[in-house]
């Protein structure tokens, strides 16, 4: 059982339910539960433990438990009486103490007359499990349990009877008739209600043959079915009957309980079949008047056939390995076998057509002529020979050895590495190389050298089974070679069809939009999904077809942030797995400040020809980078810096490595020539960084302190423009130098000054 993804502080729940013809106990039981979640499957696996517990009833907790899925009363107590439950497993994985309570009163009789008593018992308050002599006593039904204020009691749930206690050990059980009930803050009082027990069965069953395809080999299966009317006493066995190109109907399978039958015919032949049942009670069917089943025999068998076999060269010593492959169109099943004379300790696998020859070395050189055939299961059986020479050399170079390789199953999009190790005795030692033999994947790979096989299957080979063979060649005169064929089954995990939605940045108060992406093979008509949108940030979503296959394209606001969309699509037009279909175009709000939007979408919904609907999906959302009035950074792992700002304005990068003590260093100034610059070469983060951003004027005048009366003077401004700075001692009486005259070839620009003996100095700049 698959129970899917289980979500956290979530509950799964899978029931097997058995009916056995045997009676007794358990005596030992087991359970393997595994996590499978992707290529490291084992070591993703969250499960602490598997616990077994022994279950007395499936039950179904009432009122304020109910939800809908069964509970199970278990015995947990490994102190006698062992058969009595002692606890309360709620479907929620919560857990009750459940009391045990084994004497009732019984008011009334039961009788033809009167199918109903009162059964008061002392129950204390919570969960009661009520283990008591069943009033019925085998001689009336119980059909309906009524606790005293008007709640019912589930039927054969909660409340149920049997007649029977096993005890184990070998010993036969003791026949008592029992009632048991479950309840919760019982009020002690119920009524019960009985009904006479069901009248001997006297009516006969029903059977009915399968139909048969119009036409028929003369070897074809008949399958037949029947029931008994409810309340019966069950079927017992069925007579079926043939008629042979319209003769009279006769007996062909008689008194089996078997539904299954092949029958032999004869070309030409027509033949018709029914079938009549015979229940326990002995009551017989009567015979159609009509046949319910008819086919004709016409249909024959078309011979296998064999692949030809090329001519094989070995040397006294080696081995031969030839696989004869062959094909039926009727699907029969195969059998390779050697005709006609062979040396001794050729063989070949009749399932497989593996051929093996281990020569010794007394094996004379000289060229053998084999025969292989092939034969379908058909009737009569058909097939053909294909006859090839194997030379056989003198002793001289042998062939490498390939080790065998297991068969894989693996998952879409999941690696598959395979390392082979081949060996060769010959010496000097030879040059192996690997390559992969014809009908291999179109992506796979095998290095030449060291042997490592690669595949990682695409969703368009999920599904497939997938025979590989590896070869190894040695670099011998003349060259020989080893192959290993092994299967790859590529299950498929991934989903129906993956929708996803891509990202932009723009400007407060810009319309822009993103591309709606689908990846998918499948016949898709149609996709409805949910976005989610910050409708703060972005307003006038609308979804826009890009594709021609996209016949309509809607998106209709749900209320806070959400919307719905739907896609309507023409399969015929698809052109490519991976495509974009549509687009969501939108407008940044204005007068926010800068932000980075989310752009949500749910798991979709999709439709495929046919009608069926897709679940198995997923969804990619994207985001918005929004600019206002402040920069936006992003870091990728590269690690790769992207800063979002305004094309023309100035932007100062600093960075420290204490966010409590250390001070912003500054790193990069620049004024940003488009929406975005990337910076790769960042500050080294050791052990880390932190970097912030900020709008700088293009124009002004820093002064900074670098100790021992020197400091250091930066003038921000536009390369190639012309400045004077300036300096005073005296703002009240203030008389301006020229300090530097300059065209500034690179911005900012930073003079180094020296001053021992001023208290106060005030400097400024001005473009010429």
């Amino acid at each position: 059982m698959n129970f899917g993804t289980i979500s956290p502080a979530q509950i799964a729940i899978g029931q097997w339910l058995m009916t056995s013809t045997l009676q007794g106990l358990f005596t030992d039981f087991s359970a393997t539960l595994e996590h499978s979640g992707g290529p490291l499957d084992q070591q993703l696996s969250i499960i602490d433990e598997v616990s077994i517990h022994e279950m007395t009833h499936l039950v179904e907790a009432p009122g304020q438990f109910e939800d809908g899925k069964p509970d199970f009363l278990v015995s947990d107590s490994l102190v006698p009486p062992l058969d009595l439950p002692d606890k309360l497993y709620l479907s929620d994985g919560s857990t009750s103490s459940v009391q045990v309570v084994q004497a009732a009163s019984v008011v009334g009789q039961l009788a033809a007359n009167n199918l109903s008593v009162q059964l008061n018992a002392s129950l204390p308050g919570g969960w009661t499990y009520l283990d008591v002599p069943d009033p019925g006593s085998g001689q009336f039904d119980l059909v309906r349990v009524v606790r005293s204020d008007g709640v019912e009691i589930s039927f054969n749930t909660n409340v149920w009877t049997t007649d029977r206690t096993f005890i184990g050990q070998g010993k036969a059980p003791i026949y008592e008739h029992k009632l048991h009930l479950l309840d919760y803050n019982s009020t002690g009082s119920y009524q019960l209600f009985y009904q006479m027990p069901h009248p001997a069965d006297s009516v006969p069953p029903t059977s009915q043959v399968a139909a048969l395809p119009a036409q028929s080999f003369d070897e074809f299966p008949v399958m037949w079915s029947g029931q008994d009317n409810p309340g019966g006493s069950g079927l017992a066995y069925f007579d079926v009957y043939v008629s042979d190109n319209g003769g009279p109907f006769a007996p062909w399978v008689t008194q089996t309980t078997d539904t299954s039958d092949i029958y032999f015919g004869t070309l030409g032949h027509t033949y018709a079949f029914y079938s009549v049942a015979t229940d326990n009670a002995n009551n017989h069917e009567a015979p159609p008047t009509t046949p319910q089943a008819q086919t004709t025999v016409s249909l024959t068998n078309t011979p296998a056939s064999l692949d030809p076999i090329p001519d094989q060269v070995i040397h006294q010593g080696d081995t031969l390995r030839v696989l004869a492959t062959a094909h039926d169109p009727d699907g029969d099943t195969l059998t390779f076998s050697l005709v006609g004379p062979a040396p001794a300790g050729v063989q070949i696998d009749p399932a497989t057509g593996l051929l093996t020859w281990i020569t010794a070395g007394s094996t004379l050189p000289g060229t053998n002529q084999l025969t292989v055939q092939v034969l379908d299961s058909g009737i009569p059986r058909e097939g053909m020979t294909r006859t090839f020479n194997v030379v056989v050399l003198s002793a001289a170079n042998t062939p490498p050895i390939l080790a065998p390789i297991p068969g894989q199953t693996i998952v879409e999009g999941q690696l598959l590495l395979i390392t082979n190790t081949a060996s060769d005795s010959d010496f000097p030692p030879q040059t192996l190389t690997f390559s992969l033999g014809a009908g291999a994947p179109t992506n796979a790979a095998i290095n030449a050298v060291s042997g490592v096989f690669q595949w990682q299957p695409t969703h368009l080979q999920a599904d497939s089974t997938n025979l590989i063979s590896v070869v190894v060649t040695d670099s011998g005169t003349p060259s020989l070679s080893a192959t290993q064929s092994f299967t790859v089954v590529v299950v498929r995990v991934l989903p129906d069809f993956v929708l996803g939605l891509g990202s932009t940045n723009l400007m407060v108060g810009e319309n822009g939009r993103v591309p709606l992406d689908l990846e998918s093979t499948l016949a898709i008509t149609s996709i409805t999904f949910q976005l989610q949108a910050d409708t703060n940030r972005l307003t006038a979503l609308r979804l826009e077809p890009a594709a021609p296959e996209v016949v309509s394209a809607t998106l209709q606001a749900l209320g806070s942030n959400a919307y719905a969309g739907n896609l309507t699509l023409n399969p015929a037009l698809l052109r490519s797995p991976m495509r974009v279909v549509a687009s969501v175009s939108f407008l940044a709000v204005t007068n926010a400040h800068s932000a980075i939007v989310p752009l949500g979408i749910l798991p979709p919904l999709g439709q495929i020809l046919g009608g069926q609907t897709l679940t198995n999906t997923e969804a990619t959302g994207g985001r918005i980078i929004v600019v206002g009035a402040e920069p936006v950074m992003d870091m990728s792992s590269d690690p790769i810096l992207t800063l979002y700002g305004h094309p023309g304005d100035a932007y100062l990068l600093q960075y420290r490595t204490n966010l409590a003590a250390a001070p912003w260093l500054d790193f990069q100034r620049f004024a940003l020539a488009g929406r975005l610059v990337q910076i790769t070469n960042l500050p080294a983060a050791n052990p880390m960084i932190f970097i912030r951003a900020y709008q700088t004027p293009a124009f002004g005048l820093n002064l900074r302190s670098l100790g021992a009366g020197a400091f250091a003077l930066t003038l921000q401004g536009q390369a190639g423009a012309q400045y004077t700075i300036q300096t005073a001692t005296n703002l009240l009486a203030p008389f301006w130098s020229n300090l530097y005259n300059l065209t500034l070839t690179s911005s900012p620009a930073v003079f180094d000054l020296t001053n021992s003996r001023d208290t106060t100095r005030f400097f400024r700049a001005q473009q010429k």
